[in-house]
């Protein structure tokens, strides 16, 4: 019993260490010209030969990851912040199981940004007194529902 514990102990052993790797990492900081972290920053990453994109944005200490990308390159590695001038990593290859990492410092625009002014016209058909979904029959509709059973309110709505 225990022979053949330890037999089946040591095939999955060796079963696990063929696991491969078979994709790369991209990663980096994206920071502005005082050093700040730039939170919510756009990050693009294209695959050149493919034209395959991977798209992300930076958490709250400002750093991207791609966690899978293809092995090799060439890559370009855009990114973009409101206000801020973008900036390109271009001709980047990666290695197999190896993190490329890519840090970006974005530096003002200089122009300033205008007002968004958003306006909506009232109407009858959304208000506080109406909630839900809402749907009107005439009689004709209510005849020629096709309902299976009785045609009743509930024979109805369930078809509805």
């Amino acid at each position: 019993m225990k022979k053949s514990i330890l037999f089946l102990a040591s095939c999955m052993m060796t079963i696990f260490s063929f696991a491969q790797i078979t994709s790369s990492t991209i990663s980096g900081i994206i920071v502005n010209e005082k050093n700040e972290v730039m939170v919510g920053a756009s990050v693009i990453a294209t695959h050149v030969p493919t034209g395959t994109t991977y798209k992300t944005v930076t958490n709250k200490t400002g750093a991207f990851v791609f966690p899978s990308v293809r092995v090799g390159g060439p890559f370009t590695v855009a990114a973009s912040y409101v206000g801020y001038k973008s900036n390109q990593v271009d001709d980047l290859n990666t290695n197999l199981g190896v993190a490329s990492n890519i840090d970006f410092v974005l530096i003002a625009n200089g122009s300033k940004l205008t007002d968004v002014v958003v306006s909506s016209n009232r109407n009858g058909l959304f208000s506080k007194e109406r909630t839900g979904a809402s749907q009107q029959f005439t009689r004709r509709d209510l005849q020629n529902i096709p309902i299976t059973g009785a045609r009743t309110i509930d024979g109805i709505t369930k078809y509805n």
